[in-house]
C-alpha cells in the first residue's frame, strides 16, 4: 500500500494536474527585463606608439622611441536620445619656430594632454539621426580612419598633409538609412581646426555623403562617398574649396581604399590621390600598402611628395591591440634620391 501511494505522488509531481482543457499548465512567464539605467557611463583607452629608424647615411643612424597618441575616452549615455562624449588625447608638444625657421629653445617638449572631443548628443534611432554640438568629429578624414582601420600606422591622406581636421567645435547632422545603404554627415564649424582659436566671424560648412550598395548584406561594403566643404575665411589667404571623392572595398580577408582630392584657393589649385591596400588572412597577419601623391600646386612642376609605406599587419586582439612592421619612403617628384626612408615598428593597445 506504501509502495503504491508513493509512486502516486511521483507521477503527480512529474505529470502537472491538467487544465479545463486537458493541457498541462504553462510554465511561468519569465521576470520582467531589468530597465536600463542612466546615466551609463562608459570607459575606454587607445595607445599608438612606435620605433623607427632613419635609414640614409645622412641620418647617421637616427632612431627613436615614440608615443604617437594616447586617448582616454568617456562616454555617458544620459537617456535613450542623449549622450555625451569627452577624449582627452596626448601628443609631444611641438617645437616652435621662430621667423627665421629656426627652434626655439628652452621651449617646453613634455607631453601634454588636450582636449580631442567634448559634445552633446541627440539621437532618434527612428529615423537614423544623430545630432551634436561643442568639438566634433569632422565628416572625412574620421570617416576613412574608422574604415582603414589602419589610424596606428598612418594618419589619412587629408589629416597627413593638413587638409582637413579631424576635429573641430560647431554643430553637426548625421544619419545612417536603409540598413547601411546611404549614410551622410554635415557640419557648420569654426574652421580653424580643435587645435587653433577662432580668429574671425567666417565658418566652415562641409559635408559628406555615402552611398553602400552591400551594406545590407552585412558581410562586404563598398561605400562611395562624395565629400565637399566651404571654408569662407580661412585664417589667411582667400575661401578654400574642397572636393574629394572616393571609393573603398571590404571584407573578411580585404581592405582598400581610393581617394581623389581638389583644392582651391584664390588662383592656387592643390590636392593629390591615396591609395590603400590591406590583404588580411584572419589570426595569421595582412599585408598592408599605402600611396600617397600630394601636389601643393597642381601649375607647378615638379613640386609633388610621394609617400609609399609597405609592410606587414598583425592583430591580436582586432581594433584593440595590433603590430605593424613597415618601410616608409619619401620623395619628391623626379629627385634622384628620396627625402626619406624609415622602418617603423608601429602598435597600438586598447581597452
Amino acid at each position: 500500500m506504501l509502495t503504491t501511494l508513493l509512486l502516486v505522488h511521483l507521477a503527480l509531481a512529474a505529470d502537472p494536474a491538467p487544465t479545463a482543457a486537458g493541457e498541462a499548465t504553462p510554465p511561468a512567464p519569465p521576470p520582467p527585463k531589468e530597465e536600463k539605467k542612466f546615466p551609463d557611463l562608459q570607459m575606454s583607452g587607445l595607445l599608438f606608439a612606435h620605433y623607427l629608424y632613419m635609414l640614409p647615411e645622412a641620418a647617421d643612424g637616427y632612431n627613436e622611441f615614440g608615443i604617437d597618441r594616447a586617448y582616454l575616452i568617456a562616454k555617458s549615455k544620459l537617456s535613450p536620445h542623449m549622450a555625451t562624449r569627452l577624449t582627452l588625447d596626448a601628443d609631444r608638444a611641438k617645437v616652435p619656430v621662430d621667423s627665421t625657421g629656426a627652434p626655439v629653445t628652452g621651449y617646453d617638449t613634455k607631453y601634454r594632454v588636450f582636449v580631442k572631443h567634448a559634445y552633446l548628443e541627440g539621437s532618434w534611432t527612428k529615423y537614423g539621426l544623430k545630432a551634436r554640438g561643442g568639438i566634433i568629429d569632422t565628416p572625412f578624414a574620421p570617416y576613412y580612419d574608422s574604415f582603414a582601420g589602419i589610424r596606428y600606422i598612418m594618419k589619412s591622406f587629408t589629416d597627413q598633409n593638413k587638409l582637413l581636421d579631424t576635429a573641430d567645435a560647431g554643430v553637426g547632422l548625421m544619419g545612417t538609412h536603409a540598413d547601411g545603404l546611404i549614410d551622410w554627415s554635415a557640419s557648420l564649424l569654426n574652421g580653424e581646426g580643435y587645435s587653433n582659436l577662432e580668429v574671425d566671424k567666417g565658418k566652415m560648412v562641409n559635408g559628406r555623403f555615402t552611398v553602400d550598395p552591400l551594406a545590407s548584406g552585412k558581410k562586404m561594403n563598398l561605400p562611395i562617398s562624395v565629400y565637399g566643404s566651404m571654408n569662407g575665411k580661412p585664417a589667411v589667404g582667400d575661401p578654400i574649396v574642397a572636393l574629394i571623392g572616393a571609393v573603398g572595398f571590404k571584407q573578411e580577408y580585404i581592405a582598400a581604399w581610393a581617394e581623389y582630392d581638389m583644392f582651391s584657393q584664390g588662383d592656387l589649385k592643390y590636392g593629390g590621390y591615396s591609395l590603400t591596400l590591406h590583404p588580411m588572412a584572419p589570426d595569421v597577419g595582412g599585408v598592408i600598402f599605402r600611396y600617397d601623391n600630394f601636389d601643393p600646386n597642381s601649375d607647378a612642376d615638379d613640386d609633388a611628395l610621394t609617400t609609399m609605406v609597405v609592410g606587414l599587419t598583425h592583430d591580436f586582439k582586432p581594433n584593440q591591440v595590433s603590430i605593424a612592421g613597415t618601410f616608409e619612403q619619401v620623395s619628391l617628384q623626379n629627385a634622384d634620391d628620396p627625402i626619406s626612408q624609415t622602418v617603423f615598428v608601429h602598435m597600438q593597445a586598447g581597452f
